[in-house]
């Protein structure tokens, strides 16, 4: 039997769905690393030594990544180098990612962490606004409890 949408029975399914949440107001500059809209700790794959993927994990299971924010850009084009997205995202992303551990600038250069981003869209998305880079800091092995706010971390 099919449904129309006007003969649905419309009682309040929300207790059906207990991965959705309601939310108010907008996500709009929700992308912080204060915010519950980050996406965490997870683990990097790497194939090829190429990043090839992440698994998202809880901040308390072992872990080599923690997104720290979400950089935009302002090129006119898709940076498709190295060298061009660096350009693009490469200092919002270590800007984000000293703010996320609380760590000085002069230490992040002498820690075995280092600072990633993945850019969102590809290029036929750019040119309908798809300018984004979410931004990752890596550690150089895995562990057990979130870097946030960290300041100074083991060298």
């Amino acid at each position: 039997m099919s449904l129309s949408p006007s003969s649905r029975d419309h009682r309040d399914t929300s207790a059906l769905r207990p991965s959705v949440r309601d939310r108010e107001g907008s996500a709009h500059g929700g992308h912080g690393p204060s915010s519950d809209l980050t996406l965490g700790c997870a683990i990097r794959f790497v194939a090829d030594d190429e990043w090839a993927g992440t698994k998202r994990t809880p901040c308390t299971e072992p872990h080599d990544m923690e997104f720290a924010g979400v950089a935009e850009s302002t090129a006119p084009a898709f940076p498709e180098t190295a060298a061009a997205r660096d350009a693009a995202f490469g200092e919002q992303c270590r800007d984000w990612a000293l703010a996320y551990t609380a760590m000085p600038g002069d230490l992040m250069h002498s820690r075995a962490v280092t600072v990633g981003f993945l850019p969102t869209g590809e290029p036929s998305t750019w040119p309908g606004g798809d300018h984004y880079a979410r931004c990752w800091v890596f550690l150089p092995h895995p562990v057990t409890a979130s870097i946030r706010g960290a300041g100074d971390l083991p060298a």
